[in-house]
């Protein structure tokens, strides 16, 4: 797999070289090791260790929306409200800003929080306070930030 610019981690991988499968920690099971669940896996662990967001808060590839949009990680505050959605690429797919218009597209709850990364390069835009654009964040906040940011929204 590519080497990534998140933290490095200790994975659980099972199976055949040819078909690996990764533990992931959200959905407790093990899944098939694309180079876009690698991806997806490094930002689990970095927000979990390095961001301090709560595993119990989080889900991995689940739907959104009634037209069966599916996200890669979804972040809730902890009111259990949507809060940052986060769309994992493979680390060679180049973050174009048509993918970012995709991902802004994804967003049908207006949550305040979108991720984009393709593990070597992460955007992270914050809706503004009582207004529709998103700005560009130097990095991706911690979630005492964000979730302390969704009580003033």
């Amino acid at each position: 797999m590519d080497q990534l610019t998140l933290p490095p981690f200790s994975y659980k991988i099972k199976g055949p070289p040819d078909k690996p499968y990764i533990f992931d920690l959200l959905r407790k099971q093990y899944v098939r090791l694309t180079p876009e669940e690698w991806v997806r896996q490094h930002m689990i662990h970095y927000l979990i260790h390095y961001r301090q967001y709560p595993r119990g808060l989080m889900q991995s590839e689940c739907t959104i929306d009634t037209q069966g949009q599916r996200v890669d990680i979804f972040v809730y505050n902890n009111q259990k409200n949507p809060l940052m959605l986060i769309e994992c690429k493979a680390a060679k797919q180049k973050l174009t800003p048509l993918v970012i218009a995709q991902v802004m597209r994804y967003n049908t709850q207006q949550v305040p929080f979108i991720v984009c990364t393709n593990g070597k390069k992460h955007f992270c835009f914050q809706k503004q306070k009582n207004a529709q654009p998103y700005v560009l964040l130097k990095e991706i906040p911690t979630f005492a930030h964000i979730n302390e940011w969704s009580s003033y929204v």
